[in-house]
């Protein structure tokens, strides 16, 4: 059984991936460890060069929104 190849879905999860990390003012490094896995998986999911399991986005948008909850209650 061969895996499947990336396809224009997973380009775009990627892509708002990227998106959410970079509004946040993330490194890869930084969401990487939060999700357990290393920069250069994640960097690979953004570019769409590898796909993700179905629960690791949902992982990674909670991650993202609960950062950006915290982040603004600190601003002043």
């Amino acid at each position: 059984m061969s895996k499947r190849s990336p396809n224009d879905i997973d380009r775009l999860v990627g892509a708002r991936l990227r998106s959410l990390r970079t509004v946040q003012d993330r490194t890869l490094a930084e969401l990487g460890t939060e999700l357990g896995i290393s920069h250069q998986q994640l960097q690979k999911y953004e570019t769409g060069a590898n796909r993700m399991s179905s629960g690791r986005p949902r992982r990674c948008w909670a991650s993202a929104s609960r950062n950006s909850l915290i982040r603004r209650r600190r601003k002043p």
